[in-house]
């Protein structure tokens, strides 16, 4: 694995994304299982989002979307850790387990359920403060503050996974911070490259076949799991690999490959 601090923000994203492929190649059913598992709930969702839209506005909608955003961070879990294990300790695992008696399969899941809450925080605020008119100066406002916010979040801790995921010794978000602190921007443009053009294009797929009676929910929901399980693979990679460079309090447990310093 090569030192990310010595590669391009570009050229870190597309190894990323190559070793997302890689591991798809070696693991085709963790692939297959996990976009089952997200499109069938993305259609629960969908389903609900509909009926709640129905009788209007409700808080049963924040509600929702908060358990709908852990839900996907639970069938995620299985993906993201195979993916961090293949990249570090180049362990290949093809079956998807949602294992809620392994300690690092609810550990990891712990951090990345917490992250999900976070993230959806903005959304919440932003809906909270929006009318049928559209959201207010004020709220829009407080939404952009709590964004940066849990973008920083993001950016600073993102590192653990990967540490979580092998089990490293010192696998605390605290840790994590201190070894992010003066890579911020860095991390942030790979994630940024990493994520941002097949957001792109999915968004682009998913409003082609929206408005499609109900075949085209099932095709929205399908591809939006889709986009989202090879983002997710791919942003694990990128996670990997800058843990590869700057975990030192983090520690990295023997045998990770391609050890290297920041």
């Amino acid at each position: 694995m090569a030192n990310g601090a010595q590669t391009s923000i570009v050229n870190a994203a597309v190894a990323a994304w190559q070793d997302a492929l890689a591991l798809r190649g070696r693991a085709p059913n963790l692939f297959l299982m996990a976009i089952a598992a997200l499109a069938a709930l993305n259609v629960v969702y969908f389903v609900l989002l509909f009926g709640l839209f129905s009788i209007g506005p409700s808080i049963f909608g924040f509600i929702i979307g908060l358990i709908y955003a852990v839900a996907e961070g639970f069938l995620l879990t299985p993906l993201a850790i195979a993916a961090h294990r293949f990249l570090l300790l180049g362990e290949v695992n093809d079956s998807y387990r949602l294992d809620t008696q392994d300690p690092r399969f609810m550990k990891f899941f712990t951090f990345l359920g917490g992250l999900a809450v976070v993230l959806f925080v903005p959304r919440l605020v932003g809906d909270l403060f929006s009318s049928p008119y559209g959201a207010s100066g004020f709220g829009r406002l407080v939404g952009l503050i709590l964004s940066v916010v849990a973008a920083v979040i993001l950016v600073r801790n993102v590192i653990l996974f990967p540490a979580v995921a092998v089990d490293a010794p010192g696998a605390d978000w605290r840790n994590a911070m201190a070894d992010s602190k003066g890579h911020s921007w860095r991390i942030f443009f790979i994630l940024l490259c990493v994520t941002v053009p097949a957001g792109i294009v999915a968004a682009i797929l998913m409003a082609i076949f929206f408005l499609l009676p109900l075949i085209g929910w099932i095709i929205v929901a399908a591809i939006q799991a889709a986009f989202g399980v090879f983002i997710v693979a791919a942003t694990a990679a990128a996670a990997s690999r800058l843990y590869v460079d700057y975990a030192q309090q983090l520690g990295r447990p023997a045998g990770i490959v391609g050890q290297s310093a920041a």
